[in-house]
């Protein structure tokens, strides 16, 4: 549990030179205690390149989220960011949170992120679409959301924002179990007609 988070988190302090950073806590009982602690002790490293934190099935919630989004944030040579956040308590605090530190990013490159089977919804698909405008380092953009309260509206969103990038070379959305329909469909359709880049 929390417990051994934090453990972790106090070895981290003295890893003045780390760059990446993988943490496997699925199906266990740590909470925002670490997920907090965590995001704390890398906030600000000049030298992290990767990050991924899995923590489906957890107690971990939208302080985690926050806290993750701030170190993104002051974290200038991240190029990779992973959360698999399954079935926890993160809503779309965490999913706004996390696009205001995506927009704009000049490092980032991978932003991939699983909120399937939380109580996130368009809120946070439009913010995500909104971030992947602004973000020209961007070459990869996942979000697998399934069993959420995603709409049409986060569809058309991220397919606008997909459409002309010239950048961007994978793009993955997973929408099962929800609302969308047709229009995101089309609208994706049309996006991949004027998305140069895109491999996959």
């Amino acid at each position: 549990g929390d417990d051994v988070g934090t453990a972790i988190v106090s070895a981290l302090g003295s890893s003045a030179t780390l760059k990446v950073f993988f943490f496997e806590a699925s199906s266990t009982a740590i909470g925002d205690t670490t997920g907090v602690a965590l995001a704390g002790a890398l906030r600000g490293s000049a030298t992290l390149d990767s990050f991924l934190l899995s923590a489906n099935d957890t107690r971990v919630g939208d302080a985690t989220g926050g806290a993750l989004a701030e170190a993104l944030r002051s974290s200038p040579a991240l190029r990779e960011f992973t959360l698999f956040a399954m079935h926890t308590a993160m809503s779309d605090a965490t999913g706004a949170a996390l696009a205001g530190a995506l927009r704009g990013s000049a490092a980032l490159e991978r932003f991939v992120l699983d909120v399937s089977c939380t109580a996130v919804g368009d809120a946070t698909g439009c913010a995500l679409a909104e971030a992947l405008r602004s973000s020209p380092a961007l070459r990869e953009f996942a979000f697998h959301a399934m069993d959420t309260a995603m709409s049409d509206a986060t569809g058309a969103a991220l397919a606008g924002a997909l459409r002309g990038s010239a950048a961007l070379e994978r793009f993955v959305l997973d929408v099962s179990c929800t609302a969308v329909g047709d229009a995101t469909g089309c609208a994706l359709a049309e996006a991949l007609r004027s998305s140069p880049a895109l491999r996959e």
